[in-house]
């Protein structure tokens, strides 16, 4: 990859962020009104958590990976994690760190990273615009869709189904469409159909557990529900963040949690980590534990259901208890690494995962390295 090309990828997602911290992060810094108001902004009638403490757990540093990854993916039979860096993904071992191998058949930035159920396979999509399936064993192209340009506006993303029957893309142009929501053969890598919808740009994507439903979360501040069989959308809320960044299911497929960016207004915040009603849309839960002018980018659900992982420009991940939004555990390994300045968000956390056991996370800010941890009360 020409580094050119991941600095520029760099600039455009978060141009926006950017700004936004330049306007209310400076009004915040003069005084605890800034933050008052804020807060006031946002206001609506559910519950809200603003990250109090609950019980304590702790963090356990077990080892770190030297580069800088855009996504991490744990394999679901636990034994390896993958890391986009750059125009590569690596796997290493989940145990030791040891690195297996590295695939290389990309040639712009890779942005997303996911594993098929059985954990053999891997699907990847590059800043080019290319969706690729490949052997996790020896990294094996099987099949790759057309070529796809990348859509004006949104980033490409890939996820295999839990069934392990389709893979799902967003942010990339089909046929005539841009930016379209697509559900892919994962067995043949053909077309089966598309969910258009030009003016969400979608760029995040979730399945549901048992695979009837896609989340998709877009640039427009938007979180959709569609029934997976169909093009019919279930549901649809727009909200007060810019940019969507962050999407994930309950493993009992009841509730979404999303995050994003914050919007180019005065006083903006992020809006903090909200928690849906996956039939409903209804909003059940908001967690505000992380500074209010924080652009959120990286959100993951612990398997066992009980926790959820944040992170973003505040250089934390934070583990709060899904339910209750009680904080349980503030990861501060990312803080004060080594700074790119050629990046325009050098510290923010960009990939979460967890391990298939719930115990241990990887994670990994935009200027490196990878950290795995250990969580343990």
């Amino acid at each position: 990859m020409d580094r050119s090309d991941y600095t520029r990828y760099q600039h455009k997602v978060s141009r926006r962020a950017f700004v936004g911290w330049g306007i209310a992060g400076g009004i915040v810094a003069t005084g605890g009104i800034g933050f008052t108001l804020s807060r006031a902004l946002y206001n609506p009638n559910y519950p809200d958590n603003p990250g109090n403490p609950g019980p304590s757990y702790k963090s356990t540093d077990l080892y770190t990976y030297e580069g800088q990854a855009q996504a991490l993916a744990w394999s679901p039979d636990g034994t390896r994690i993958a890391g986009a860096i750059g125009d590569t993904v690596q796997i290493w071992e989940s145990a030791n760190g040891r690195r297996l191998l590295t695939y290389s058949d990309h040639y712009k930035a890779i942005l997303s990273v996911s594993w098929s159920p059985d954990s053999t396979r891997l699907v990847t999509v590059g800043w080019e615009g290319t969706v690729q399936v490949w052997q996790a064993s020896d990294g094996k192209l099987l099949w790759r869709f057309p070529t796809l340009p990348p859509a004006s506006a949104g980033l490409p993303a890939a996820a295999w189904s839990p069934d392990g029957a389709f893979i799902v893309t967003t942010g990339i142009a089909v046929g005539s469409v841009n930016a379209t929501t697509a559900l892919w053969d994962a067995a043949r890598g053909t077309l089966i159909r598309k969910y258009p919808d030009q003016d969400f740009y979608a760029q995040r994507v979730a399945w549901s557990p048992d695979s009837m439903r896609i989340a998709t979360g877009g640039v427009n501040q938007s979180v959709a529900v569609w029934h997976a069989n169909s093009s019919q959308k279930i549901w649809e809320y727009q909200g007060d963040i810019a940019t969507v960044y962050g999407l994930a299911w309950s493993p009992d497929g009841t509730r979404i949690a999303s995050c994003g960016t914050k919007p180019i207004v005065l006083f903006a915040s992020n809006g903090g980590v909200r928690i849906w009603d996956a039939t409903s849309g209804k909003r059940v839960l908001t967690y505000r534990g992380h500074s209010a002018q924080a652009d959120l980018k990286a959100l993951a659900w612990s398997p066992n259901g009980k926790f959820i992982a944040s992170g973003g420009s505040d250089q934390i991940v934070q583990v709060w208890n899904a339910s209750t939004g009680k904080q349980v555990l503030t990861y501060p390994g990312h803080v004060n690494q080594r700074p790119m300045p050629d990046l325009a968000d050098p510290y923010t956390i960009w990939g979460l995962a967890w391990s298939p056991d719930s115990t241990r996370i990887v994670s990994s800010a935009i200027n490196g390295p990878i950290h795995v941890w250990k969580i343990s009360d």
